[in-house]
Protein backbone atom coordinates (compact mmCIF):
# COMPACT_ATOMS: atom_id res chain seq x y z
CA UNK A 1 0.00 0.00 0.00
CA UNK A 2 2.83 2.39 0.82
CA UNK A 3 4.31 1.81 -2.65
CA UNK A 4 0.95 2.59 -4.28
CA UNK A 5 0.45 5.80 -2.29
CA UNK A 6 3.93 7.17 -2.94
CA UNK A 7 3.84 6.13 -6.60
CA UNK A 8 0.47 7.86 -7.05
CA UNK A 9 1.89 11.03 -5.57
CA UNK A 10 4.99 10.87 -7.76
CA UNK A 11 2.92 10.31 -10.90
CA UNK A 12 0.86 13.40 -10.11
CA UNK A 13 4.05 15.29 -9.35
CA UNK A 14 5.50 14.14 -12.66
CA UNK A 15 2.57 15.51 -14.65
CA UNK A 16 3.17 18.94 -13.10
CA UNK A 17 5.76 20.26 -15.61
CA UNK A 18 3.68 19.13 -18.59
CA UNK A 19 0.53 20.64 -17.09
CA UNK A 20 2.01 24.03 -16.20
CA UNK A 21 3.75 24.26 -19.58
CA UNK A 22 0.41 23.67 -21.30
CA UNK A 23 -1.34 26.24 -19.10
CA UNK A 24 1.30 28.90 -19.73
CA UNK A 25 1.05 28.33 -23.47
CA UNK A 26 -2.75 28.70 -23.30
CA UNK A 27 -3.22 31.65 -20.92
CA UNK A 28 0.25 33.17 -20.59
CA UNK A 29 2.60 33.38 -17.64
CA UNK A 30 0.76 36.35 -16.08
CA UNK A 31 -2.47 34.33 -15.78
CA UNK A 32 -0.89 31.00 -14.91
CA UNK A 33 -2.71 31.15 -11.57
CA UNK A 34 -5.59 29.44 -13.39
CA UNK A 35 -3.55 26.27 -13.10
CA UNK A 36 -4.51 26.14 -9.42
CA UNK A 37 -8.24 25.77 -10.15
CA UNK A 38 -8.32 21.92 -10.26
CA UNK A 39 -6.47 21.73 -6.94
CA UNK A 40 -8.85 24.21 -5.31
CA UNK A 41 -11.91 22.34 -6.61
CA UNK A 42 -10.54 19.00 -5.40
CA UNK A 43 -9.81 20.50 -1.97
CA UNK A 44 -13.39 21.75 -1.70
CA UNK A 45 -14.74 18.37 -2.79
CA UNK A 46 -12.66 16.51 -0.20
CA UNK A 47 -13.66 18.99 2.47
CA UNK A 48 -17.35 18.46 1.77
CA UNK A 49 -17.51 14.79 0.78
CA UNK A 50 -14.21 13.21 1.76
CA UNK A 51 -14.24 10.45 4.35
CA UNK A 52 -12.55 10.97 7.70
CA UNK A 53 -9.92 8.33 8.45
CA UNK A 54 -10.49 6.34 11.60
CA UNK A 55 -8.24 7.01 14.54
CA UNK A 56 -5.86 4.26 15.47
CA UNK A 57 -6.92 2.44 18.61
CA UNK A 58 -4.57 3.21 21.50
CA UNK A 59 -2.24 0.37 22.29
CA UNK A 60 -2.11 -1.02 25.78
CA UNK A 61 1.67 -0.86 25.90
CA UNK A 62 3.41 2.44 25.19
CA UNK A 63 6.96 2.15 23.92
CA UNK A 64 9.30 5.09 24.48
CA UNK A 65 10.29 6.71 21.19
CA UNK A 66 13.67 7.72 22.57
CA UNK A 67 14.37 4.17 23.73
CA UNK A 68 13.46 2.70 20.35
CA UNK A 69 15.54 5.31 18.50
CA UNK A 70 18.55 4.45 20.62
CA UNK A 71 18.02 0.74 20.04
CA UNK A 72 17.85 1.20 16.27
CA UNK A 73 20.15 4.21 15.93
CA UNK A 74 22.73 2.54 13.67
CA UNK A 75 20.40 1.21 10.92
CA UNK A 76 18.22 4.33 11.15
CA UNK A 77 21.25 6.59 10.73
CA UNK A 78 22.45 4.59 7.74
CA UNK A 79 19.01 4.71 6.17
CA UNK A 80 18.69 8.44 6.89
CA UNK A 81 22.06 9.26 5.28
CA UNK A 82 21.07 7.27 2.20
CA UNK A 83 17.77 9.16 2.00
CA UNK A 84 19.58 12.51 2.31
CA UNK A 85 22.05 11.60 -0.46
CA UNK A 86 19.20 10.47 -2.68
CA UNK A 87 17.14 13.56 -1.85
CA UNK A 88 20.02 15.87 -2.77
CA UNK A 89 20.24 14.32 -6.23
CA UNK A 90 16.51 14.20 -6.76
CA UNK A 91 15.79 17.76 -5.65
CA UNK A 92 18.77 19.22 -7.52
CA UNK A 93 18.02 17.38 -10.75
CA UNK A 94 14.29 18.08 -10.71
CA UNK A 95 14.97 21.77 -10.06
CA UNK A 96 17.74 22.26 -12.62
CA UNK A 97 16.90 19.78 -15.39
CA UNK A 98 14.67 22.25 -17.31
CA UNK A 99 17.44 24.86 -17.24
CA UNK A 100 20.04 22.27 -18.21
CA UNK A 101 17.99 21.11 -21.19
CA UNK A 102 17.39 24.65 -22.39
CA UNK A 103 21.12 25.32 -22.19
CA UNK A 104 21.58 22.23 -24.37
CA UNK A 105 19.38 23.81 -27.05
CA UNK A 106 15.94 22.42 -26.20
CA UNK A 107 12.89 24.69 -26.09
CA UNK A 108 11.06 25.40 -22.83
CA UNK A 109 8.21 23.07 -23.83
CA UNK A 110 10.61 20.28 -24.71
CA UNK A 111 12.44 20.73 -21.41
CA UNK A 112 9.12 20.46 -19.56
CA UNK A 113 8.21 17.31 -21.46
CA UNK A 114 11.57 15.70 -20.70
CA UNK A 115 11.22 16.54 -17.01
CA UNK A 116 7.75 14.98 -17.03
CA UNK A 117 9.16 11.83 -18.64
CA UNK A 118 11.90 11.75 -15.98
CA UNK A 119 9.42 12.06 -13.11
CA UNK A 120 6.70 9.78 -14.50
CA UNK A 121 8.95 6.83 -15.22
CA UNK A 122 10.89 7.45 -12.03
CA UNK A 123 7.67 7.61 -10.01
CA UNK A 124 6.36 4.43 -11.59
CA UNK A 125 9.61 2.69 -10.70
CA UNK A 126 8.77 3.24 -7.02
CA UNK A 127 5.88 0.78 -7.36
CA UNK A 128 8.21 -1.71 -9.00
CA UNK A 129 10.73 -1.17 -6.21
CA UNK A 130 8.10 -1.97 -3.59
CA UNK A 131 7.12 -5.17 -5.39
CA UNK A 132 10.74 -6.28 -5.75
CA UNK A 133 11.49 -5.41 -2.12
CA UNK A 134 8.65 -7.69 -0.97
CA UNK A 135 10.27 -10.53 -2.88
CA UNK A 136 14.00 -9.96 -2.46
CA UNK A 137 14.24 -7.62 0.52
CA UNK A 138 14.65 -3.86 0.74
CA UNK A 139 18.41 -3.97 1.26
CA UNK A 140 19.02 -5.64 -2.11
CA UNK A 141 16.87 -3.09 -3.93
CA UNK A 142 18.60 -0.17 -2.21
CA UNK A 143 22.03 -1.56 -3.13
CA UNK A 144 21.02 -2.00 -6.78
CA UNK A 145 19.58 1.50 -6.86
CA UNK A 146 22.54 3.27 -5.27
CA UNK A 147 25.06 1.45 -7.47
CA UNK A 148 23.13 2.27 -10.65
CA UNK A 149 21.97 5.87 -10.63
CA UNK A 150 25.40 7.48 -10.14
CA UNK A 151 27.05 6.12 -13.33
CA UNK A 152 23.84 6.70 -15.27
CA UNK A 153 23.66 10.36 -14.27
CA UNK A 154 27.38 10.79 -14.93
CA UNK A 155 26.87 9.36 -18.41
CA UNK A 156 23.88 11.62 -18.98
CA UNK A 157 25.89 14.74 -18.12
CA UNK A 158 28.79 13.72 -20.36
CA UNK A 159 26.84 12.80 -23.49
CA UNK A 160 24.28 14.50 -25.70
CA UNK A 161 21.37 13.71 -27.96
CA UNK A 162 19.16 10.65 -27.64
CA UNK A 163 21.76 8.74 -25.61
CA UNK A 164 21.90 11.52 -23.04
CA UNK A 165 18.10 11.54 -22.64
CA UNK A 166 18.01 7.73 -22.31
CA UNK A 167 20.66 7.80 -19.57
CA UNK A 168 18.81 10.61 -17.80
CA UNK A 169 15.54 8.66 -17.75
CA UNK A 170 17.27 5.46 -16.61
CA UNK A 171 19.03 7.43 -13.88
CA UNK A 172 15.68 8.76 -12.68
CA UNK A 173 14.20 5.26 -12.66
CA UNK A 174 16.96 3.86 -10.45
CA UNK A 175 17.10 7.00 -8.29
CA UNK A 176 13.39 6.84 -7.43
CA UNK A 177 13.23 3.05 -7.28
CA UNK A 178 13.54 2.99 -3.50
CA UNK A 179 11.22 5.83 -2.48
CA UNK A 180 8.66 3.58 -0.77
CA UNK A 181 11.31 1.02 0.21
CA UNK A 182 13.19 3.49 2.41
CA UNK A 183 10.04 4.45 4.30
CA UNK A 184 8.87 0.86 4.81
CA UNK A 185 12.29 -0.23 6.05
CA UNK A 186 12.28 2.58 8.60
CA UNK A 187 8.78 1.70 9.75
CA UNK A 188 9.78 -1.94 10.21
CA UNK A 189 12.65 -0.88 12.46
CA UNK A 190 10.31 1.01 14.80
CA UNK A 191 6.74 -0.11 14.01
CA UNK A 192 5.40 1.44 17.24
CA UNK A 193 6.26 4.93 15.94
CA UNK A 194 5.88 4.44 12.20
CA UNK A 195 4.55 7.96 11.63
CA UNK A 196 7.49 9.62 13.36
CA UNK A 197 10.00 7.49 11.46
CA UNK A 198 8.29 8.35 8.15
CA UNK A 199 8.46 12.05 8.99
CA UNK A 200 12.14 11.74 9.91
CA UNK A 201 13.06 9.98 6.68
CA UNK A 202 10.84 11.85 4.23
CA UNK A 203 10.29 15.28 5.77
CA UNK A 204 13.54 15.99 7.57
CA UNK A 205 15.62 14.10 4.99
CA UNK A 206 14.12 16.08 2.13
CA UNK A 207 14.55 19.30 4.07
CA UNK A 208 18.27 18.72 4.42
CA UNK A 209 18.49 17.85 0.73
CA UNK A 210 16.67 21.05 -0.19
CA UNK A 211 19.34 23.14 1.56
CA UNK A 212 21.71 22.27 -1.28
CA UNK A 213 19.58 24.05 -3.90
CA UNK A 214 20.87 27.61 -3.27
CA UNK A 215 24.42 26.27 -3.00
CA UNK A 216 24.15 24.52 -6.36
CA UNK A 217 22.52 27.59 -7.90
CA UNK A 218 25.26 29.93 -6.68
CA UNK A 219 28.11 27.65 -7.71
CA UNK A 220 26.60 26.97 -11.13
CA UNK A 221 26.77 30.69 -11.93
CA UNK A 222 30.52 30.58 -11.31
CA UNK A 223 31.57 27.16 -12.63
CA UNK A 224 28.71 26.26 -14.96
CA UNK A 225 25.62 24.15 -14.35
CA UNK A 226 26.91 21.00 -16.03
CA UNK A 227 30.09 20.98 -13.92
CA UNK A 228 28.22 21.46 -10.65
CA UNK A 229 25.70 18.73 -11.49
CA UNK A 230 28.56 16.33 -12.16
CA UNK A 231 30.16 17.19 -8.82
CA UNK A 232 26.80 16.78 -7.07
CA UNK A 233 26.51 13.24 -8.40
CA UNK A 234 30.12 12.33 -7.61
CA UNK A 235 30.12 13.80 -4.10
CA UNK A 236 27.07 11.77 -3.09
CA UNK A 237 28.35 8.58 -4.77
CA UNK A 238 30.30 7.30 -1.70
CA UNK A 239 26.94 7.01 0.07
CA UNK A 240 26.33 3.82 -1.91
CA UNK A 241 28.78 2.07 0.41
CA UNK A 242 26.38 2.66 3.31
CA UNK A 243 23.73 0.50 1.65
CA UNK A 244 25.89 -2.59 2.21
CA UNK A 245 25.85 -1.94 5.96
CA UNK A 246 22.05 -1.97 6.23
CA UNK A 247 20.56 -4.88 8.16
CA UNK A 248 19.00 -7.65 6.14
CA UNK A 249 15.24 -8.02 6.43
CA UNK A 250 15.45 -11.79 6.10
Amino acid sequence: QMSVFITGGMLGYGLGPLYITLMVSLVGLEQSYWAAVPGVLMTIYLLLFGSIPERDKPTTTKVSLRKRLLEQQRPLLLLYLLVVARSINQIVFVSFLPLYFTLQGYTGEQAGQLLTLFLLLGGASGLLGGILADRFGGKIIIIISTLSYTPLFWGFLNTDGALSILLCVLGGIFLLLTGPVNVVMGQKLIPEHAGTVSALLMGFGWGIGGLFLPVVGALSEVYGLQTILIYTVLLTAPGCLLSFLLPSER
